[in-house]
């Protein structure tokens, strides 16, 4: 598919906040024989951060009554481009065994160079195994790798490591859980030891009646 999008502000009191914003998007993916599918996917977009992230000056603020109160609109506001590419690759090997490759690249390059050192590249690798144990279980592992590089504030740069195992049970038609543990490993260029943490997740879905569902989701 092709998708092509545009968004246009307008503001009656202040005309140099006007702002057009576009998105041109497109996916193609082939699905072989041999239970093989490749799919690819482009999302590039020109738009602008929120008022509240950055865009505001000192300046742009008084002192009245011993509280701040914002006397202007915002001097600086950070307009970008950013493009998303996706590849990705399943696997269905025995009817029973999956596996799904998945790379990312993501590009984000700010219009004034004042701002260029938010400028950034991230790369996302991943790998995630499944295997269907029988119709009601599933068992799972994944694997994934980030890794961020700005282009200029290179002491911002950062990798992300994470592994999980985990299952999926389909007790009934309404009742369903979610389960996975695993470990997460983050370093910094300005720090000298990577950071490391467990964590898991579990979701309990019930479905009560055809028009009520209850969920319960716990994540640390």
């Amino acid at each position: 598919y092709l998708l092509a999008g545009l968004d246009y502000k307008h503001y009656s009191a202040n005309s140099d906040l006007n702002h057009l914003s576009y998105r041109l998007e497109g996916l193609y993916q082939y699905n072989m024989p041999a239970g093989i599918s490749f799919r690819f996917l482009d999302q590039l977009t020109r738009d602008e951060d929120r008022f509240d992230i950055g865009s505001f000056l000192p300046s742009d603020f008084t002192l009245e009554q011993n509280s701040l109160q914002v006397t202007s609109t915002p001097s600086r506001i950070r307009q970008y481009y950013s493009n998303i590419a996706d590849i990705s690759v399943n696997f269905d090997m025995t009817g029973r065994l999956t596996a799904l490759f998945n790379y990312t690249n993501f590009a984000l390059n700010y219009i004034e160079d004042v701002n260029n050192w938010l400028n950034r590249t991230d790369h996302d690798f991943s790998l995630a195994i499944a295997y269907e144990y029988s119709p009601k279980t599933s068992f799972f592992m994944e694997y994934s790798f980030a890794d961020t590089a700005y282009t200029k504030s290179v002491d911002k740069n950062s990798r992300n490591t994470f592994i999980y195992a985990g299952i999926n049970w389909k007790g009934s038609s309404k009742l369903a859980f979610k389960g996975k543990a695993g470990y997460q490993l983050k370093s910094y260029a300005t720090l000298r030891e990577d950071t490391g943490m467990f964590s898991t997740e579990m979701q309990m879905v019930y479905l009560m009646t055809e028009k009520t569902k209850l969920s319960f989701r716990l994540y640390k």
